[in-house]
């Protein structure tokens, strides 16, 4: 019994036989067609079996039970690394933030100093000390070089008082005896004085005494004749006195008489000038100015001030603006008028090039304002490019127009045929437009027309006879020397090809007996056999259809597997699909692969072996000596544990205070007074005691401020 070229398992869909490539698990198959050595048969998605790699079966530990080999967990990793005291693998925690109670060796709360960022975390120490007033005051009251106010000082150079000059509460001129300053009632004849001490009357003379000393005395008692001439007469040698207004007379030394001059001979600078200086003499001739006046020439040799919204007047400036366009010639572009608020140009018919933004290269529209135009009465509006012949004027969605082309041919009915040139010379093939139409002839709809094509659905209807290959057609299909159809009584006057013969009548229908042949169904048209359903199977020769191949035909007697079971033997020579996590499959029962189980030695020996951990950001229990901190030079801790500033030795920029730097410092100022240099005094000083200028003794006098 021959199914044409058939290959493969037999089933029946239908009563259909036909080969499969691979039995389905519906069926009690595999599906499968292969297998790769190794894999394990487990079920896949859509009930399907596949083959697969152990290495992929995806056995998570979620799947298995825990035995011997233990899971790795937060809990048992924290508790092994909390029973280890000491790690001598780790030289780095870059994470590790460490609170100061915890570094030990420093002394007293040393981190109160480390932290610090000024030098109020340290005391003072009794070598080291800090600045204070106390200290500086202490220095310069030691010291003999440093006035004070309120001790005796020796000045031993030259010192200048450029301000007022106070000695105590003396009063009346003063007198050096010894160097020593004071105040005398009368400057004495010895020292240029009269040595007096009250006011003279009205004509007294000072005449000498008998004491060496000055008295007071009336002419009227000089004992003087009365009428004698006591003076020579003065006479001037002036030919004339014209011209002569405004000089000054002068007695001639060495000669007699008098002579004047001009007061531009004495030489008197312009610093020394009062008054207004005229312009003459390079001034203004004016003695005030009013804010925001601007000088000007008002007259022939003067000068006057006049505000700035006078000086267009003045100076006649009132149509300078309005010249500057109106005399334009026009010969040359004016290329930037600034900002306008309106432009009139007369005179103007025609725009040429338009007007173009500044900056720009672009021509803007310009708008016209109040502006006229005259119509167009003998011209019409010419748009270029619209002048081809056969131009049929259109406008698109944004108003502009261009050229477009005629709907050409078709007819009525909306136009839905074209033709098309065909492989037959001067022969045109006619086509639908809508390749959704449905054509009709004879009638207007498919209940009416006689004929109808419907490429929608791919059918088409004839009434009546159809022939093929005659004109002729008897039955309802007359195919020309071959076979006609009809309900009843076809014929069939050669060999006749169908895909199948379904025999409508209770007789059975009986083929030739294949007496040295067997019986061949073509492949392409199939075996059906009843109305069976899948695989078939042979009983005594009855072929029946099984619903699963079982497992004694090599089948797995299943018609579904769940995804991702894996197929087991069942009891009573049986599969079953089994789920992996079903299976109980313990960690014990495992054999150690390249994926270690966790163990406290691994963990131990892992942990040594890491130089950094990065997570680590605290260690509660870690007491760090000071001698494991490294990399801040010799012994840095020594300082942070000292307490005062002796600890720590003076720096080059950062100086502790001493006297000598603060002598150093007086020395160099040149506002500190010594009493080894010149001091000049530029306020005013007071001194509330005696006061000795060296050696000097007399009267005192001051010759551009030096007191002699």
């Amino acid at each position: 019994f021959t199914l044409g070229t058939l290959n493969g398992p037999l089933q029946a869909n239908n009563g259909l036989v036909t080969a499969t490539t691979s039995i389905g698990v519906v069926y009690g198959g595999t599906g499968l067609t292969s297998i790769a050595s190794s894999s394990l048969l487990i079920g896949g998605p859509n009930n399907t079996f596949i083959g697969f790699a152990t290495s992929s079966l995806n056995i998570s530990t979620t799947n298995l039970t825990e035995g011997s080999n233990l899971f790795f967990t937060n809990t048992r990793f924290d508790n092994r690394l909390s029973a280890s005291s000491s790690i001598s693998g780790i030289t780095t925690l870059p994470n590790l933030s460490l609170p100061s109670s915890q570094l030990t060796g420093f002394g007293n709360s040393f981190y109160t100093f480390f932290s610090a960022t000024t030098t109020d975390a340290l005391a003072q120490g009794s070598t080291n000390k800090y600045y204070n007033d106390t200290l500086v005051n202490t220095y310069i009251n030691g010291s003999s070089t440093i006035p004070k106010t309120y001790t005796s000082n020796t000045f031993t150079n030259a010192n200048a008082f450029n301000s007022s000059f106070t000695l105590g509460t003396l009063n009346g001129p003063l007198q050096a005896n010894n160097g020593l300053v004071t105040a005398t009632t009368s400057i004495g004849v010895v020292y240029g004085g009269t040595g007096l001490t009250t006011s003279p009357s009205y004509g007294n003379v000072l005449v000498g005494n008998a004491l060496g000393g000055y008295t007071l005395t009336a002419t009227s008692s000089l004992g003087i004749a009365s009428g004698a001439s006591l003076f020579t007469s003065l006479t001037d040698t002036f030919s004339s006195y014209s011209g002569r207004g405004g000089q000054l007379v002068q007695v001639n030394y060495g000669a007699t008489g008098l002579t004047s001059l001009s007061t531009s001979t004495l030489g008197i600078a312009i610093s020394d000038t009062t008054g207004t200086l005229a312009v003459g003499r390079g001034g203004t001739g004016l003695s005030s100015y009013t804010q925001g006046d601007v000088l000007y020439a008002s007259g022939s040799g003067t000068l006057a001030g006049t505000s700035t919204s006078n000086l267009k007047s003045s100076l006649f400036l009132n149509n300078v603006e309005n010249t500057a366009l109106s005399t334009w010639a026009g010969s040359t572009n004016i290329t930037t008028l600034g900002t306008l608020g309106g432009l009139s140009v007369n005179g103007l018919s025609t725009l040429t090039g338009g007007f173009l933004a500044s900056a720009s290269s672009t021509l803007q529209n310009f708008t016209g304002v109040n502006a006229t135009t005259t119509n167009a009465t003998s011209t019409s509006l010419a748009v270029l490019n619209l002048n081809a012949a056969n131009c049929d004027v259109k406008s698109n969605a944004f108003g502009s127009l261009y050229c477009g082309t005629d709907a050409t041919g078709g007819g009525t009915g909306g136009g839905t045929w074209s033709t098309t040139t065909s492989s037959v010379l001067n022969q045109f093939i006619n086509y639908s437009n809508n390749t959704t139409d449905i054509v009709t002839v004879g009638g207007t709809s498919t209940t009416t027309a006689k004929f109808w094509f419907d490429p929608n659905t791919s059918t088409s209807f004839i009434t009546g006879n159809l022939g093929i290959g005659t004109t002729s057609p008897g039955t309802a299909l007359s195919i020309n020397g071959v076979a006609n159809f009809a309900s009843v009584n076809s014929s069939v006057y050669s060999k006749i090809f169908a895909p199948s013969f379904v025999a409508t009548s209770s007789v059975a229908s009986i083929l030739p007996y294949a007496s040295t042949t067997a019986l061949t169904v073509g492949s392409s048209n199939g075996f059906t056999l009843g109305t069976l359903n899948g695989p078939l199977q042979a009983n005594n020769g009855l072929v029946t259809a099984t619903t699963s191949i079982g497992v004694v035909y090599g089948g797995t007697g299943l018609t579904s597997i769940a995804s991702s079971s894996l197929l087991i033997g069942g009891p009573n020579n049986t599969f079953i699909g089994f789920a992996t996590s079903s299976l109980n499959i313990s960690t014990t029962n495992l054999t150690e692969g390249s994926n270690l189980f966790f163990t406290n030695t691994r963990f131990d020996n892992r942990l040594s072996a890491s130089s950094s951990i990065s997570g680590i950001t605290t260690l509660p229990n870690l007491s760090l000596p000071s001698s494991q901190l490294t990399g801040f030079g010799n012994s840095f801790y020594t300082f942070f544990s000292a307490t005062t500033t002796d600890a720590l030795a003076q720096g080059s920029t950062n100086k502790y205070y001493n006297d000598t730097l603060v002598n150093t410092y007086i020395n160099g100022s040149s506002t500190i007074p010594k009493t080894y240099t010149s001091n000049t005094f530029t306020n005013a000083n007071a001194f509330n005691s005696s006061f000795t200028l060296g050696t000097l003794n007399g009267p005192l006098q001051a010759n551009n401020g030096l007191v002699t």
